[in-house]
């Protein structure tokens, strides 16, 4: 829980001056009592308009980290959908990913 609840803090102070950030006052979010009051749950429709600006080329609207490449859902609950691929969200799911993927095994013990 701890090293989830960093990676919260780091991602939102990251972002903090873009758009989004500046919108849903990511820099006076100190608990994740606060994140849940400020950040409302949304469904991919509420980020298509961003996701949109974003490949026509605008940068700092949902993410101050780099991205120049969009994924294409599998659309398996619909049509196909676009987002964004940050190089810091790559970072995050080889760190974690690995870390989840090694403590199944552990607990299965796969071999």
């Amino acid at each position: 829980m701890e090293e989830q609840q960093n990676l919260l803090f780091k991602i939102l102070k990251d972002n903090q001056n873009t758009e989004f950030g500046k919108a849903h006052g990511f820099s006076e979010i100190r608990s994740i009592e606060d994140y849940q009051k400020k950040v409302p749950v949304a469904v991919y429709d509420d980020f298509a308009p961003y996701f949109e600006r974003m490949m026509n080329g605008e940068k700092n609207i949902l993410t101050s980290y780099r991205y120049d490449h969009f994924n294409e859902t599998s659309g398996t609950i619909g049509v196909p959908k676009v987002v964004p691929l940050t190089d810091e969200q790559t970072k995050i799911f080889a760190k974690y990913n690995s870390a989840l993927i090694s403590g199944l095994l552990a607990e299965h013990d796969f071999r």
